[in-house]
C-alpha cells in the first residue's frame, strides 16, 4: 500500500489562476495514540539492523513491504522520515565526514592576571576571544602555518578553524591572530578598543612609546587608519593566543562536559569544567569574576566586576570574596561530537511497531481517521 494513497483529496486552486484542481492533503495528520498504539497488546520493539531499510523490516515482520510507513507514524524518533531512518555504519561515517571533517577546534579558557600598567593595577585577560570579530581571521603558529577561525564559543570555550594549510599546526599551542578582511580601519580600530580592555600592557605601550611617524617623517594622526594599523602590526600581531586542547578533528572535541564529582552527572559550561581541578599557574583574582554577558558591557568586554546580581541572565559567573582565587584544570570530564552522535544514531535503532497479528487492523483504522 502506497502511504500517501490513504490520505484524502481536496480542492486546491494550485496556480492562483481559477482552476481547481484535485490534490492529495499530505498535511493531513492523525494521532497515532487515536490508533491503538498506547495499548500494549497492540505493540512491541524492534532493533533495526545495520544495513536494514524500512520496506525490507516491513517484509522481514510483515510480509509485504506496504507496511513500512507505520513504522515512521508509530515513533516520535523517526518523525522525519528517511532522514531520521537510523544510518548504517559507512551513511553515519559519511555524514560526520560532510558535517565535521573540514574542521579542527582548539580549547582556549580565559585567564585573569592582575597587572601593573603606568603605576596602577589593573586586570589582563588572556586566551580571550570576547568582544573580537573573527569572520576573516586567520590563526597563525610560530613557524606562520595558518588556519581560517570559523568561530568562538565562550560557552564551550572552543575555537573552531578549518583550510589548515600545513598538518604541523595541529601540534602546535600558541598562536597568533591575522586580519584577511578588507575593511581594514574599523578592524584595526575595534583591536585597538579591545586591547584597551583586556591587554592593558599592550595598548599603554602602544600610546606611550609608539614613534607616530611615517617612514616619510610624516605625523601619523590618532583615529586613523595609519595609527589603527600600526597598532595592529606592532601590538595586536604579537598577542599569544595559548590553546589547552587542540583536535585534529572536530568531532572528537567535547560536545559538552560533566560534572563528575555530582551524584548524578549534570552538563555544565566550559568555564565551570575547567575550574574543577587545579592548575597552579592560573588564578582567578577578586573581585572580578568572568562569563558570557548578554547585554554587552563595553567598559569590561565578556568580563566584568560586581555583584552577581548586576549581571545578565544565562551568564556564566564566579564571585569570589577578597584574597579567594579558583584554577584552572588540565582534565575534565566531557563526552565528544562523535560519541553522542554516535548514541543518537544507535538509540534510533529500537522502534516501535506494531504486532503482525494487528497490523491490518491498525492499517484500516488509521486510512479511517485519516480520510474522516
Amino acid at each position: 500500500m502506497a502511504f500517501f494513497k490513504q490520505f484524502p483529496k481536496i480542492q486546491y486552486n494550485t496556480l492562483r489562476d481559477g482552476i481547481v484542481n484535485e490534490i492529495t492533503n499530505i498535511y493531513r495528520h492523525v494521532d497515532v495514540n487515536d490508533v491503538l498504539i498506547d495499548n500494549a497488546s497492540t505493540y512491541t520493539y524492534y532493533e533495526i539492523k545495520d544495513g536494514e531499510r524500512p520496506d525490507t523490516v516491513s517484509s522481514r515482520l510483515y510480509g509485504t513491504p506496504d507496511y513500512y510507513w507505520t513504522f515512521f507514524v508509530a515513533n516520535e524518533t523517526l518523525k522525519e522520515g528517511l532522514n531520521s531512518w537510523p544510518l548504517e555504519y559507512k551513511q553515519f561515517r559519511d555524514m560526520m565526514e560532510q558535517v565535521y571533517g573540514k574542521y579542527s577546534v582548539a580549547i582556549f579558557t580565559p585567564v585573569q592576571n592582575r597587572v601593573i600598567v603606568n603605576g596602577e593595577e589593573t586586570i589582563e585577560h588572556k586566551n580571550y576571544f570576547g568582544g573580537l570579530d573573527l569572520t576573516y581571521v586567520e590563526l597563525v603558529d610560530e613557524d606562520n602555518n595558518t588556519a581560517k577561525i570559523l568561530n568562538y564559543d565562550i560557552e564551550s570555550l572552543q575555537l573552531w578553524f578549518y583550510n589548515v594549510n600545513n598538518p604541523a599546526l595541529l601540534q602546535k599551542e600558541k598562536f597568533t591572530l591575522r586580519y584577511t578582511g578588507y575593511d581594514q580601519y574599523n578592524w584595526y580600530k575595534s583591536v585597538y578598543e579591545w586591547a584597551e580592555r583586556n591587554a592593558p600592557n599592550q595598548h599603554d605601550a602602544f600610546v606611550r612609546f609608539a614613534a607616530l611617524e611615517t617612514e616619510d617623517g610624516e605625523e601619523i594622526v590618532f583615529d586613523t587608519l595609519e595609527y589603527y594599523e600600526l597598532f595592529y602590526t606592532t601590538q595586536f600581531r604579537n598577542i599569544i593566543f595559548e590553546a589547552r586542547d587542540v583536535f585534529a578533528q572536530a568531532e572528537n572535541a567535547p560536545r559538552y562536559y560533566l560534572d563528575a564529582d555530582l551524584e548524578e552527572e549534570s552538563i555544565i559550561s566550559g568555564f565551570q569544567a575547567y575550574d574543577l581541578g587545579f592548575d597552579l599557574s592560573e588564578i582567578e583574582l577578586a573581585p572580578y569574576f568572568r562569563g558570557r554577558l548578554d547585554n554587552y558591557v563595553p567598559e569590561y568586554s565578556g568580563f566584568t566586576k560586581g555583584d552577581v546580581a548586576e549581571i545578565a541572565l544565562n551568564t556564566y559567573t564566579n564571585n569570589f570574596e577578597a584574597g579567594s582565587f579558583v584554577l584552572y584544570s588540565h582534565d575534565v570530564d566531557s563526552v565528544s561530537i562523535l560519541e553522542v552522535e554516535e548514541q543518537l544514531n544507535f538509540d534510533k535503532r529500537k522502534m516501535r511497531i506494531i504486532r503482525p497479528n494487528v497490523i491490518e487492523e491498525f492499517v484500516e483504522r488509521y486510512k479511517e481517521l485519516i480520510q474522516s
